[in-house]
């Protein structure tokens, strides 16, 4: 029995020493980052492939580490009131979520010097 407990602590012991090195050398070694990166998403009519996009956007962001992107805008290419309302949901839940229009998008970051990548880049 003896033994056993040792076994466990000894393995408990080296997950903690092994979340701390993780989290000291992120710490560390975090790359300073001045632009801010923003994902960019067209919406269609339907309200399915919606909410699926949206929910695969939200897991991707969350598993993307230091390059997580700040916001999300998503495009409004004509999408009928049951996405809307789905966006809506979703923005009350998510706040760095953006619905927008095309000539919206434009007149936000046509000011702007923006540098664009796009997802083949990444």
């Amino acid at each position: 029995m003896y033994i056993i407990s040792c076994v466990i602590l000894f393995v408990l012991c080296v997950i903690g020493l092994t979340d701390i090195t993780r989290f000291l050398t992120l710490r560390f070694l975090k790359i300073k980052n001045d632009k801010s990166i923003i994902l960019i998403s067209p919406l269609g009519s339907e309200p399915d492939n919606t909410e699926v996009l949206l929910r695969s956007c939200i897991t991707r962001i969350r598993w993307m580490g230091r390059l997580r992107p700040d916001r999300i805008i998503l495009l409004d290419t004509g999408i009928c009131r049951n996405t809307k309302s789905i966006c809506t949901l979703f923005q009350k839940e998510y706040e760095y979520i953006e619905v927008m229009t095309p000539s919206e998008f434009l007149m936000e970051f046509s000011s702007s010097k923006e540098e664009f990548i796009s997802s083949e880049e990444l």
